[in-house]
């Protein structure tokens, strides 16, 4: 292997390295996270604009939709 070769190929496996650990962030689940409630799980689907949460420690879900800028959420189950 010739010395351009083998500069050509290190390039290519530096700048493939690079694009690969800048990929998607992960998804914050930690207390860090915004907004984030210990003990507390939240499903949206915002194409129909609808989010579920889930309260981990009973097992309570409530349903949500939005009605403008403001969250309309069903009561907690039993």
């Amino acid at each position: 292997m010739k010395t351009p070769q083998a500069l050509l190929i290190g390039l290519a496996l530096v700048a493939a390295a690079i694009w690969l650990r800048s990929g998607p962030a992960p998804a914050q689940a930690g207390p860090e996270a915004p907004g984030f409630l210990p003990g507390f799980l939240l499903v949206a689907d915002t194409q129909i604009a609808r989010a579920w949460r889930l309260n981990t420690a009973t097992g309570a879900i409530s349903a949500c939709v939005m009605r403008g800028d403001a969250a309309v959420c069903s009561p907690w189950t039993e």
